[in-house]
């Protein structure tokens, strides 16, 4: 790429734009390790021989194999089926996970959540991730879900909502 664009410029452009997938940098050097951490993900070094390949790819595959939200509370963990979840709203350093029946509230910050969620999860609004697959129609200046609920649609993040809907898995 040309002048200040490489991968990790455009790994940023992705995230900004609200689209998630594993992202491998290469470099050769350690001075951009710090910088993957950023956009969560992962890196290799030239040279880098074909064991480390291979682990990158089982990391790509744990990450987006997995299927549940694991929450620990106290003594126990609970694990919420992505496809469960409706939406996500941030209300201070707190979480709501709304669900099809029910809701979980954690004292977790919305953008530490981000990070865990697979890329169905999308930023509709400063302070609401919703699953795209829940969605239902895309109006003027919100969401219908499946269940009848409305959500706002913040126009910052109306076109990655919008391109995410059109390329969501039926």
């Amino acid at each position: 790429m040309e002048g200040d664009e490489n991968g990790l410029s455009s790994a940023r452009m992705f995230k900004k734009c609200g689209m998630k997938f594993p992202i491998v940098l290469f470099s050769d050097n350690d001075r951009h390790l710090m910088d993957s951490y950023e956009i969560n993900a992962l890196y290799l070094t030239k040279t880098f021989k074909k064991v480390d390949i291979e682990h990158c790819m089982e990391r790509i595959f744990e990450i987006t194999s997995n299927a549940n939200f694991k929450l620990r509370f106290e003594d126990t963990t609970f694990c919420i089926p992505y496809d469960n979840i409706l939406y996500i709203q941030g209300i201070g350093e707190e979480s709501l996970i709304v669900m099809k029946e029910g809701s979980y509230k954690l004292c977790l910050h919305l953008e530490e959540l981000d990070y865990a969620l697979p890329g169905q999860f999308i930023w509709c609004a400063a302070h609401t991730l919703v699953n795209i697959k829940y969605v239902r129609q895309i109006e003027k200046k919100g969401l219908l879900l499946w269940n009848d609920e409305q959500l706002e649609i913040n126009p910052d993040y109306r076109q990655a909502v919008v391109f995410a809907y059109i390329n969501k898995a039926s």
